[in-house]
């Protein structure tokens, strides 16, 4: 009976040592964020992040789950518009993004709602910043708060891993396509004005 009560007061002491770390010591909260320089002022950058339709032809996302549901409310690409998604794919579950605040060729905020696979709310910024040499730099963050005992199960999972490549991977495709984009108009006005 002794060694019942040993066992049982190690655990509950182990228990609260461990919820303790996890209101204390845990972080009580994220911040992921990834940068990319493409080659092209940031007047060029900024219709590809200002709306929720261009986000989501660089998503790393929508790579995921090329059968994602997709819908919108609201004028894209102005305050209060919302993308809600729903897919069967863990990884891109169900949420909303909506424009919370639009700085034009600077910056664009969004709020994400996500419901599944677990819920979470979370606050996005894509920045713009033009480099003396006529580049710009893209810096992509998201930023969320734990609750009590989330605190204590996000101890063990890291978020910087499983996002920050995540964004890497969208930055560097929207790099690739803001930049071929590029190539591509500024061929076509060099072009003959008779030229098929």
């Amino acid at each position: 009976m002794n060694a019942l009560k040993i066992i049982l007061g190690s655990a509950l002491f182990l228990g609260i040592i461990v919820l303790l770390l996890g209101l204390f010591v845990a972080e009580p909260g994220y911040y992921v964020k990834r940068s990319t320089t493409i080659n092209a002022p940031a007047e060029t950058v900024f219709p590809y992040v200002s709306s929720l339709k261009a986000m989501d032809a660089w998503s790393p996302w929508s790579e995921k789950d090329p059968n994602m549901v997709n819908t919108y409310e609201g004028t894209d690409g102005t305050v209060g518009a919302v993308n809600s998604w729903t897919s069967n794919v863990e990884e891109v579950g169900v949420g909303t993004q909506t424009i919370t605040k639009i700085e034009p060729n600077k910056s664009i905020h969004t709020h994400l709602s996500f419901k599944k696979p677990r819920e979470n709310e979370s606050d996005a910024t894509i920045r713009l910043t033009e480099t003396e040499d006529g580049k710009t730099k893209v810096t992509w963050g998201l930023r969320g708060s734990y609750g009590s005992i989330e605190r204590l199960v996000m101890m063990f999972v890291d978020i910087e891993g499983a996002v920050g490549p995540e964004f890497q991977k969208g930055l560097d495709k929207l790099k690739t396509q803001v930049e071929q984009d590029n190539v591509i108009s500024a061929s076509k006005d060099k072009m003959p004005a008779n030229a098929n």
